[in-house]
């Protein structure tokens, strides 16, 4: 996965946070199933928060999946992949917070889902 790191992860309350889970701020390309491509980022404007997927496309071209939008919430947000959870991509603003996370899923439909939880 491009754009995975280790080190750092953001504020949370679990001291077990990182056990096999690698944290990115920047942009990923993820890859739920074999042949399927995903470019998942977050970002953030003066009062809104965002995570967004776009479908990979030939010629570095990009398609529009899925996004979730914080309104009136501007706090950073991380990325966050377990390598062995290969059909779901986590987000957090506050891991191990409850309400301050959700996931990126691929469902059988084929359409892509950013949820909160």
């Amino acid at each position: 996965m491009k754009g995975i790191v280790s080190r750092g992860a953001p504020r949370g309350r679990s001291e077990g946070w990182a056990a096999g889970i690698h944290f990115a701020t920047s942009p990923i390309l993820w890859s739920p199933e074999t042949g399927i491509e995903l470019l998942v980022a977050t970002g953030r404007a003066k009062k809104t928060g965002f995570v967004v997927a776009l479908w990979t496309l030939p010629d570095g071209k990009y398609r529009f999946a899925s996004s979730f939008l914080f309104l009136d919430d501007a706090a950073p947000v991380a990325l966050a992949y377990e390598p062995s959870r290969r059909k779901e991509l986590r987000w957090s603003a506050c891991w191990g917070c409850a309400g301050e996370q959700g996931a990126v899923s691929l469902r059988d439909d084929g359409r892509v889902v950013i949820v909160h939880y």
